[in-house]
């Protein structure tokens, strides 16, 4: 099972945002799930890979190199 499968499912369990609140689990831990669904929806309606990434990037505020750490921990 990968982690964003994992995260996903304690996600739609509600039992993420209660470990975020805990302290248990990083709040970055909720953006970077955000931030692979973006990219995934980016490349779902055909846009390219470093475009998505470029539209993603700007959207959350962060750097393209984060993205693709962030994408690199959920694959």
């Amino acid at each position: 099972m990968k982690a964003i499968e994992v995260l996903d499912e304690l996600h739609d369990n509600g039992k993420l945002i209660e470990l975020a609140k805990a302290g248990l689990v990083s709040t970055s831990i909720l953006i970077y799930r955000k931030v692979y669904h973006a990219y995934n929806f980016q490349l779902l309606n055909g846009v390219a890979k470093t475009q998505a990434i470029t539209d993603v990037s700007d959207v959350f505020g962060i750097s393209e190199r984060m993205t693709y750490r962030i994408l690199k921990k959920f694959k």
